[in-house]
C-alpha cells in the first residue's frame, strides 16, 4: 500500500475531530471522522496515531449515543471515566505538536509538549514516556533551549536503559545528547557519547551511516582532520543514506576535510558531487555552504562567502550560520590573513549577542 499522510499530519487530523466532538459540534465530527478514517488506511504505522484514534472513535459514539456494545470492533472498549479523557487530551497535546514540529513551527509545538507533559503521568508504559521525552527534547533542541533539552533527552535515555531491546532508541538520545553537550561546551561528554553509540554499532541498522557522520564532525571540530575522514568516507558508503540531506552534507564535511588535508583534487570531486545531489534534490542549506566554499577554494572572493551566509542567516538555521563562521574564520587564520579571520569571527560574536540563550564553544 502506498504511504501518503504522515502520522503528524493524521494526528493533527484527528485533533480537529476531537475538537468537534468535545464542542458537540455533531455533523463537522461526523464528517472528520470519515475523513480521518480514509487517512488512517493511507498512513505510515504509528501507533500513538491509531490508539488516538481508537479513543476518539469511541468518545465519539458515545456523544452520538450508538449503541456501542453491539459493535465488534469497540466489544472490548471501557466504560468512560475522568482517566480516559485526561488520556485523550494527553494524545491531543502530544499529536498536535508533532504536527506543529513537522511544519517547524517549534515555538508553539514545545507550547503543546508542555502540556503534555504535565499529563504524563497518565501513561504507565516507560517505553512510551521515553519516547514521548524523547520527542519533546528534539522540540527543545530545535528551539535551541539546551538546557531543558538536556534534561527530556537524559531522562528518556535513562528510561530507555531500564527496557530490554531499545539500542537504537538508546542511539538516538545519545546523538541529540552529544550535540546538546557540544552547545553547553562540554565537549568531551559529546565525543564519548557518540563513543558509546559506536561501540554497538551492530545494532544500529539504517542509522549507523548517520552516527558515523556526526562522530566525523565532532573529529573535524577537533581538528583531528585524519579521524573525520575515516569517518565521512565510512558513512557515504552507505548508498542510500549518501543521498540524504545528511548524507549529502556529510560529503560536503569530507571535501572540507581534504581541503584542510591539503588534498584539493579529492575536495573538489566531492564538492561536485555534492553541489550536484544538492540541486537535485533542492537541499537549499547545502547550496548555500557550496557556495561559501567556491568563494574560499575556488574563486578566492569573499563575496560569494557573504551571499552564501546571507542564505543561512534565516530563523532556525543558527547552528549552520555558527558552524559555518567559525570555518571560514579558521580558514582565514590558517591562511595569515587576520583581518578576514576576525571580520567572519565577529559575525560568531553577534549570532551570540543575538540569541543569548545560545552556549557556544
Amino acid at each position: 500500500m502506498l504511504h501518503e499522510y504522515s502520522p503528524a499530519t493524521v494526528g493533527g487530523e484527528i485533533n480537529l475531530w476531537y475538537e468537534a466532538v468535545k464542542r458537540n459540534h455533531r455533523e463537522l465530527a461526523v464528517q472528520l471522522k470519515d475523513k480521518v478514517s480514509g487517512m488512517l488506511e493511507q498512513m505510515l504505522p504509528d501507533h500513538k496515531v491509531v490508539t488516538f484514534y481508537q479513543l476518539v472513535s469511541f468518545k465519539h459514539d458515545k456523544f452520538l449515543d450508538e449503541h456501542w456494545l453491539n459493535l465488534p470492533y469497540y466489544s472490548n472498549a471501557p466504560q468512560p471515566t475522568d482517566e480516559m479523557d485526561c488520556l485523550l487530551d494527553f494524545f491531543s497535546y502530544y499529536l498536535h505538536a508533532e504536527s506543529l514540529m513537522e511544519s517547524k513551527d517549534y515555538r508553539n509545538a514545545f507550547k503543546y509538549f508542555s502540556r503534555a507533559e504535565d499529563m504524563l503521568t497518565q501513561i504507565d508504559d516507560p517505553a512510551e514516556r521515553a519516547e514521548f521525552l524523547f520527542r519533546f527534547g528534539r522540540a527543545c533542541y530545535s528551539l535551541h533551549l539546551y538546557g531543558e533539552a538536556h534534561l527530556q533527552l537524559t531522562k528518556a535515555l535513562t528510561l530507555y536503559e531500564q527496557q530490554y531491546g531499545y539500542e537504537r532508541a538508546q542511539a538516538s538520545c545519545k546523538i541529540y545528547l552529544s550535540d546538546v553537550e557540544n552547545w553547553l561546551g562540554e565537549t568531551n561528554r559529546a565525543s564519548q557519547l557518540i563513543s558509546e553509540v559506536l561501540r554497538v554499532e551492530e545494532n544500529l541498522g539504517d542509522l549507523k551511516p548517520r552516527v558515523l557522520g556526526v562522530s566525523g564532525l565532532h573529529a573535524m571540530k577537533a581538528m583531528n582532520y585524519e579521524e573525520a575522514l575515516k569517518h565521512f568516507e565510512r558513512a557515504i558508503s552507505d548508498d542510500e543514506y549518501a543521498t540524504t540531506i545528511d548524507g549529502v552534507q556529510s560529503k560536503i564535511l569530507l571535501a572540507v576535510t581534504y581541503f584542510f588535508l591539503e588534498q584539493d583534487h579529492h575536495a573538489r570531486l566531492l564538492l561536485n558531487h555534492a553541489e550536484y545531489e544538492a540541486k537535485a534534490n533542492n537541499y537549499e542549506n547545502l547550496l548555500a555552504i557550496c557556495l561559501i566554499l567556491r568563494g574560499l577554494h575556488d574563486y578566492r572572493d569573499h563575496t560569494y562567502v557573504e551571499e552564501g551566509l546571507k542564505l543561512l542567516s534565516e530563523p532556525g538555521l543558527e547552528r549552520v550560520y555558527y558552524d559555518t563562521t567559525v570555518f571560514i574564520s579558521r580558514y582565514y587564520e590558517d591562511l595569515g590573513q587576520l583581518d578576514y579571520a576576525l571580520y567572519f569571527l565577529k559575525k560568531t560574536v553577534d549570532l551570540k549577542l543575538m540569541h543569548p540563550q545560545l552556549t557556544l564553544t
